[in-house]
């Protein structure tokens, strides 16, 4: 009696330990297939740490910061004075193209190429009369070079990015004007920070829209912008 309790106290241990060697290999089994798929998924989500892009932005410090000049009947002025007022004004966009380097998913580095400028009419006139004597068209134009830093704030995709960042380095302002001392081109300071940067991309190709501005100047007496580039949209090409 004792053996035939013995052996079925045996055949019982071999059971549940066999029981539990197929527990053991489905939950592996189950563990290596969940690895597989992770695996998978991580090669489909491809990282793109380089980055080119074109956009534009809007001109809104220009309009308001160099109007036209109100007319006057000067056809009522004495003497032989000469007047001369800007008119006929017409703006262009900034226009610009980056390079983004994104080492990790935070940060990025990279240095941007933005252009904008106006044309406008120097319209004179001579006192007693309202007929323009001379009319000499005018343009000024700014070349901004500025290295920048960005900070991805989300960053669980590829597809979504939203960030900001800031631009700092030099800016050329030229034209046909010239200066006290006879000079047309100024070198300045130029820096344009980028409060909040959304971009979505699809494959190598994305769009993004900012929100900041855009700073170029001299000294407190020579602004060359303040408030330009407070919108802007551009799309690229990333890979």
């Amino acid at each position: 009696m004792r053996q035939v309790i013995a052996v079925l106290v045996a055949l019982l241990g071999l059971g549940s330990l066999s029981a539990k060697a197929q527990t053991d290999s489905t939950v592996l089994k189950i563990i290596e297939e969940n690895h597989e798929i992770i695996e998978q998924k991580y090669k489909a989500f491809k990282t793109f740490p380089h980055q080119i892009r074109l956009g534009v932005g809007d001109w809104f410090f220009d309009t308001v910061a160099f109007p036209d000049t109100p007319h006057r009947p000067y056809s009522m002025a004495p003497g032989d004075m000469t007047f001369l007022e800007q008119q006929d004004h017409r703006f262009i966009p900034h226009l610009f193209i980056e390079y983004d380097w994104t080492p990790s998913k935070r940060w990025g580095f990279g240095v941007m190429l933005d252009f904008f400028g106006f044309r406008w009419n120097n319209v004179t006139y001579k006192a007693g009369s309202d007929t323009p004597v001379e009319t000499s068209p005018e343009h000024c134009e700014n070349w901004a070079v500025m290295g920048h830093v960005r900070y991805n704030w989300y960053t669980k995709n590829e597809k979504w990015k939203v960030y900001s960042a800031l631009h700092a380095g030099l800016d050329v302002n030229t034209g046909s004007e010239t200066d006290m001392y006879g000079k047309t081109t100024e070198i300045g300071f130029a820096f344009s920070p980028t409060l909040l940067g959304v971009q979505y991309g699809y494959g190598h190709y994305f769009a993004a829209a900012e929100i900041g501005s855009h700073f170029a100047l001299k000294d407190a007496l020579n602004l060359y912008s303040a408030l330009s580039k407070i919108v802007t949209i551009s799309a690229g090409v990333r890979f």
